[in-house]
């Protein structure tokens, strides 16, 4: 098994590559440095907000399976439902995207699905915004 230059990942991470930000969120997940829940967070949101679908996937999952209290519990199938959503219309894992999102609208209240459709319609639009602001699309 390779060896991760952690240093030179992070430094890619910070200069905004998708990629390492992916990577490093996965390295901190696994374990394969200092686990910080906080810094892993961080840079899987910072890969999945420039539309890395691996990380949108990730977040969905780990969302998925952070059940604890009812109230988080509900907060987290919104957010699960949220980037599995995102992971599955960018084409990520669509076969097992599918199966999640179909067990996810059974979990979910029509108001919750409502309000993380109106989440997905924003997020798009600023991801448009974003992409016509700086000439392309960000990966």
């Amino acid at each position: 098994m390779a060896k991760i230059d952690f240093e030179a990942l992070k430094a890619n991470a910070e200069q905004g590559d998708a990629q390492a930000q992916r990577e490093l969120g996965k390295a901190y997940a696994s374990g394969k440095v200092s686990w910080l829940p906080p810094e892993k967070k961080t840079w899987l949101h910072a890969a999945a907000d420039r539309g890395n679908k691996a990380a949108q996937f990730l977040l969905g999952a780990e969302h998925l399976y952070q059940q604890t209290t009812p109230v988080v519990a509900r907060q987290n199938r919104m957010l699960a439902y949220f980037w599995l959503s995102l992971s599955a219309r960018a084409g990520a894992n669509s076969w097992l995207d599918t199966l999640r999102l179909k067990l996810m609208r059974g979990g979910l209240e029509p108001k919750e699905l409502f309000d993380v459709e109106e989440m997905l319609a924003e997020w798009n639009q600023n991801v448009s915004q974003r992409d016509n602001s700086s000439g392309g699309k960000s990966t």
